[in-house]
């Protein structure tokens, strides 16, 4: 390079420096250069060994079971997520949860924070569901809560609880006992977050989608519906009561619905076609990290408060 053109590079070398100085997020880099987060540019090539495990390990069908049959071969709840599953009241949110959490007991422990619910009421309805029977025998019962006994674990305060304790409940339940799956029924039992104050809503929903990610647990939270003209419909993502910004924030969304049109007719009159008509249904409304979303159907037996996907 000749002592021309080495001047010339030296005065463009200058400039460029000079330009970039006075540029205001320039200086905000050179005033946070030691911050970590500027550490988080990565190339591709850091990334092959685990985007070839992803694709050797199932992909998008990485992650537990629910034990629908019909829904595992679509869809699985993988580590690190946060989902919310929405219904209107009286649908059966909280009772799909219990039968899906007792499928996660298998394998995993699991935490179920309800306020709504005394860890009797809660434990009573599982039993129904494992059994499949309304009165289960006492040997039964017994034998059920042994088996359970350090997989579920059970937050027994029935009352509103406070934001900072049930993120401290959180961290506690997986950090100390290995928990990978955490039910909070609901988000209108969280005590500091009020129905319209929206902002504290989307800022709880980005805690909880970030202790996910941070301890590898899945948390399920469980949010009520908007009242509609009626509950002949199933609610859609627009229609999770609060701000719209959690469903923006959440991983997989679901909606549990229940066929009341069905559940309302007398079964002695009811034609083929109405007896095959699903009695409930679980939505699949958002899953980011998969390619699936639709619907399972599913029939509900009041008495053991079962559901099944076969009538």
């Amino acid at each position: 390079m000749s002592r021309l053109e080495k001047g010339a590079a030296a005065i463009d070398e200058s400039r460029i420096k000079r330009l970039m100085l006075e540029d205001a997020d320039f200086s905000n880099y050179l005033n946070e250069r030691d911050d970590a987060e500027h550490t988080q540019l990565k190339s591709p090539d850091l990334f092959i060994d685990d985007v070839l495990d992803y694709f050797a390990t199932g992909g998008a069908l990485k992650g537990d079971r629910c034990g629908f049959e019909k829904l595992d071969r679509v869809f699985r709840f993988g580590e690190g997520q946060f989902s919310i599953w929405q219904g209107i009241n009286g649908h059966g949110k909280s009772l799909v949860l219990g039968q899906i959490f007792q499928h996660f007991m298998i394998d995993h422990k699991v935490c179920i924070i309800s306020p709504e619910m005394t860890p009797v009421h809660l434990i009573a309805r599982m039993v129904k569901q494992c059994f499949k029977e309304h009165m289960p025998a006492p040997e039964k019962i017994e034998a059920w809560c042994k088996k359970a006994t350090g997989k579920l674990y059970i937050y027994d305060f029935q009352n509103a609880v406070t934001e900072d304790k049930l993120m401290s409940l959180i961290f506690y339940a997986t950090e100390k006992l290995g928990i990978k799956h955490i039910l909070i029924d609901s988000l209108m039992k969280i005590q500091d977050i009020d129905e319209d104050a929206y902002n504290k809503q989307k800022l709880f929903a980005a805690k909880l989608a970030n202790v996910a990610r941070h301890t590898g647990c899945h948390i399920h939270l469980v949010a009520h519906s908007r009242k509609g003209a009626s509950e002949d419909d199933p609610p859609n993502k627009m229609s999770v009561l609060g701000s719209s910004s959690i469903v923006n924030l959440c991983d997989n969304l679901f909606t549990v619905w229940r066929n009341k049109a069905k559940q309302n007719l007398d079964p002695a009159l009811m034609t083929e076609d109405e007896h095959r008509d699903f009695d409930a249904q679980i939505i699949v409304q958002k899953n980011r990290h998969g390619d699936w979303e639709g619907i399972v159907g599913l029939y509900f037996d009041p008495v053991t408060q079962l559901y099944r996907e076969q009538l």
